[in-house]
């Protein structure tokens, strides 16, 4: 295919891997069900196509009618103009994965140093692990770098003009951390921001905020381009961000929180001393952190909101080992999602997917040596000053914290001793600081032709709300052995952030800071009209859809 290209936009830049990333590739390991994707040279590195799909995704969302033009499309087979489709005219290279080392240099990422996170569906009526549904992932540590390189061709002079407001905005949200990668995006994973962004452009281009085209009509340009070629490394000028700043709809909150007692999530690593390790993550150059991933935040939050909604809507668990059907909720889909299934018409107004929230990692703000779990796991069952010094070492014991190692046994019901085989030991991390988890509600993925779409996004901020209240009262445990003392913490403050055109009366959030009283959440202290608004909304909503369990219900057992 030959086309003249009018002018072309190149740019290049350095994506920060803001949270932890995973972009799935084919592996042999078997350490791991998800490897991440490797090119020929044994490196870790994400694939043009899959920074292609990101990024073409979000411009859909808030610019479509500039999609078809910028990245190509194939029309319908059946359509008059079956000839006018045409490949996409931005090119975007693959992405080898750098990460620093203790010297300060940043070599490739191999797949030796990627970081293995776990998950495991629970059954709803049981409480245990689900059928089939325990799993691990190969993920990219927290700091680690890939080069970014995009270039745009412009074949029609009067376009011009629309493609670069659409490309600057595309560079700005990447720069806002807007746009994410990968799988789990939200749990936690793929969020990354664009830095030390740079355009190609002649020597003579003044400086102006926005992307400058290399125009081939004209005699300079063409030469510096020339030039360019010869060197790949000059003629390239700061990218200056435009003022204009295009925003989907979003409601972040930032819920500030302290554990009461012991709190971790479990590690795959074991240890000889040690049983079972806290999970912990990279966080910077040789340190790490402990971690709360925010696919275990948002599995506790989801169970508990089930409970909920079962509650108002009195509807009982009726499945006792089919994950997909227990998991099958009002509200609870569009919010937290659903994975696909086959019986699902594809002519339904609402069709499975990503779920409107999503959360963040969490870090400890204390700070660790990077082989911290490796040299407490090698320390020897027989030698507890060792184990003792390897903690000190490691920075896992200090003044305002401490990890404890904690026994546990399992008591034989016959002799009221300790069960054969059922002494093991945890290392319990307590009293440490935490980032503050992060929320985020996005509006564009609920449903816009169904017949909630006025009542359902504002009620998944009354259910959030909900869950907010309830986790200040100490009802909502995250990470491991929450039946055994683990897990409890408390809400101290909730920060409210709406981006956007927001629905309702969510925009008074902007000036209000939740705080916590007597350890509990009061919606008195949030502004009156929108506790007023979301009471109306939540009440319309579930009196809607009570009729509907109760219409349900009758019909099956008319039908039996």
């Amino acid at each position: 295919m030959v086309y003249q290209v009018y002018s072309k936009i190149q740019i290049k830049g350095e994506l920060l891997v803001v949270r932890s990333l995973h972009v799935g590739g084919f592996g042999t390991s078997t350490n791991v069900d998800l490897p991440l994707a490797v090119n020929g040279q044994n490196q870790v590195c994400i694939p043009g196509t899959s920074l292609a799909g990101a990024l073409r995704g979000w411009m859909y969302r808030v610019n479509p009618d500039v999609v078809d033009r910028l990245w190509g499309f194939q029309p319908d087979a059946k359509s008059p103009n079956s000839d006018r489709g045409h490949a996409s005219r931005i090119l975007i290279e693959d992405a080898p994965v750098q990460l620093k080392n203790s010297s300060g240099e940043t070599p490739f990422m191999t797949p030796q140093q990627m970081e293995i996170r776990s998950g495991v569906g629970i059954n709803r009526h049981s409480g245990a692990a689900a059928d089939q549904c325990l799993y691990n992932r190969g993920v990219i540590p927290r700091g680690a770098t890939l080069e970014f390189n995009l270039s745009v061709e412009i074949v029609d002079h009067q376009q011009e003009d629309t493609i670069k407001q659409a490309v600057d905005q595309l560079l700005l949200a990447m720069q806002l951390e807007e746009i994410r990668l990968g799988a789990a995006k939200s749990r936690g994973l793929g969020r990354v921001q664009l830095t030390k962004c740079q355009q190609l452009a002649p020597a003579e281009t003044p400086t102006v905020a926005g992307v400058t085209p290399f125009r081939f009509n004209e005699r300079q340009a063409m030469l510096a381009f020339l030039k360019h070629r010869s060197n790949p490394d000059s003629g390239f000028k700061a990218w200056t961000a435009p003022k204009q700043v295009h925003t989907l709809p979003q409601l972040t909150m930032k819920l500030y929180w302290q554990p009461v007692g012991p709190l971790m999530v479990k590690s795959e690593l074991t240890g000889v001393a040690v049983d079972i390790m806290p999970l912990m993550g990279r966080v910077g150059q040789d340190e790490t952190a402990f971690l709360l991933p925010g696919a275990s935040i948002k599995g506790a939050l989801r169970s508990h909101a089930e409970r909920i909604i079962r509650t108002v809507l009195q509807q009982p668990l009726i499945h006792k080992n089919d994950i997909k059907q227990q998991i099958r909720l009002p509200l609870i889909n569009t919010l937290f999602g659903l994975s696909a299934d086959q019986k699902i018409e594809s002519s339904s107004k609402w069709l499975p997917g990503l779920g409107a929230l999503y959360i963040e990692d969490c870090f400890s703000q204390t700070r660790h040596t990077a082989d911290a779990l490796q040299q407490v796991s090698r320390v020897s069952q027989d030698n507890p000053e060792g184990l003792k010094k390897a903690l000190a070492d490691t920075k896992l014991t200090a003044d305002q914290h401490e990890t404890q190692l904690a026994y546990h046994v399992a008591v034989d019901r016959w002799t009221g001793g300790a069960a054969e085989n059922f002494l093991y030991t945890n290392l319990e991390p307590f009293n440490l600081p935490w980032e503050p988890i992060e929320v985020t509600v996005n509006f564009d993925r609920f449903p816009k032709e169904d017949e909630d779409a006025e009542q359902e996004p504002l009620a998944g901020v009354a259910l959030l709300l909900l869950l907010l209240r309830d986790m200040a009262d100490r009802r909502i445990p995250l990470g491991y052995g929450t039946n055994r003392g683990l897990g409890t913490l408390t809400l101290t403050k909730v920060e409210f952030t709406p981006k956007g055109d927001v629905p309702g009366r969510l925009k008074a959030l902007k000036k209000d800071s939740w705080k916590a009283k007597n350890q509990s959440l009061a919606f008195a202290s949030l502004d009156k009209g929108l506790v007023s608004e979301l009471n109306q909304v939540w009440s319309a909503w579930t009196d809607r859809h009570s009729q509907d369990t109760a219409k349900s219900e009758q019909e099956s057992t008319d039908g039996e």
